[in-house]
């Protein structure tokens, strides 16, 4: 390679790891009785952003649990919240409060859902890193393309910031908490919609 080609590869190693570290996501992965799902996805996680920051938010049954933590402390930057309840929103909640203005742009995950994580991190790279609005992106349920331009979608198919989720409080324990609580969102903060889908969401049994 010549001096000038060096140059070029250095460059972009250069902008590589000021994006990472200018711009570390944290990812919020709601789980239940799933550690195989659970080390999967957050090996997909680092796999495609090494330095993110990782909150586990854990509704197992005790011994997964443990189970979990040992898995967990094997992954750097990865957080565990232990759970007592067991309803998805109070878990959510519980990654919420867990969250600073260290964590600068948030998405969520589950453990049993399907995602390009590679493609995600290299489409949000071109993104302004102000992240003044919640960004929306086009999914597939059960393989099926949408793009619903409304709250009624997957939190996992949003990229937040920080101030955003603060700003929106908390989920109550009532159906469609979700859709609610990104409503409160996007009241707030209008979102951006980018056709570009890395989740494909599956019909849950539990």
């Amino acid at each position: 390679m010549s001096i000038k080609g060096n140059k070029k590869a250095l460059q972009i190693c250069i902008i590589n790891v000021l994006f990472y570290y200018n711009m570390l996501l944290t990812y919020i992965i709601l789980t239940y009785n799933r550690p195989d799902l659970l080390l999967k996805r957050m090996h997909e996680i680092k796999a495609a952003n090494p330095l993110a920051n990782i909150i586990v938010s854990d509704n197992s049954s005790p011994s997964i649990q443990e189970l979990n933590e040992q898995n967990i402390k094997l992954n750097n930057r990865t957080h565990h919240l232990m759970n007592n309840s067991k309803c998805r929103f109070n878990g959510y909640n519980k990654a919420l409060e867990f969250l600073n203005s260290s964590h600068k742009l948030v998405v969520f995950r589950t453990d049993d859902d399907e995602y390009d994580e590679i493609k995600f991190f290299q489409t949000i790279r071109f993104f302004d890193k102000s992240m003044n609005n919640p960004i929306a992106f086009s999914y597939f349920f059960n393989n099926q393309l949408q793009f619903p331009k409304t709250h009624k979608r997957p939190i996992s198919s949003i990229l937040f910031n920080y101030k955003q989720l603060r700003s929106a409080g908390k989920m109550n324990n009532s159906p469609a908490s979700d859709w609610k609580y990104i409503a409160k969102v996007f009241e707030k903060n209008p979102p951006l919609f980018f056709d570009s889908p890395y989740l494909n969401k599956l019909p849950h049994t539990i």
